[in-house]
């Protein structure tokens, strides 16, 4: 059996240990940073486009061109400017 003292030891360093993941900030596959990074997405890998205006488009990964992204949807390509883009998620 564990004295009382161990036993508040125990507690506290699950506590401590649990405060500390809790305290980790989740990420859902951003890519930060370079495009060299984007355009090692496969193709029609399924993305999310956060435009710096607030708004958000989601579609299969295309190619990635000097000055835009290309979402495939279908025969159809939606073409983003590269400039309008803040931050892609996969």
């Amino acid at each position: 059996m564990l004295s009382p003292a161990t036993k508040s030891r125990r507690v506290q360093a699950v506590s401590l240990t649990l405060a500390f993941l809790v305290s980790l900030p989740v990420r859902a596959g951003v890519i930060p940073g370079r495009w060299e990074k984007v355009a090692a997405i496969a193709e029609e890998t399924p993305i999310i486009v956060d435009l710096k205006n607030g708004d958000r488009i989601e579609g299969p990964f295309g190619e990635l061109s000097p000055s835009e992204l290309l979402l495939n949807y279908g025969s159809a390509r939606a073409a983003i400017p590269k400039a309008d883009v803040e931050r892609i998620t996969i």
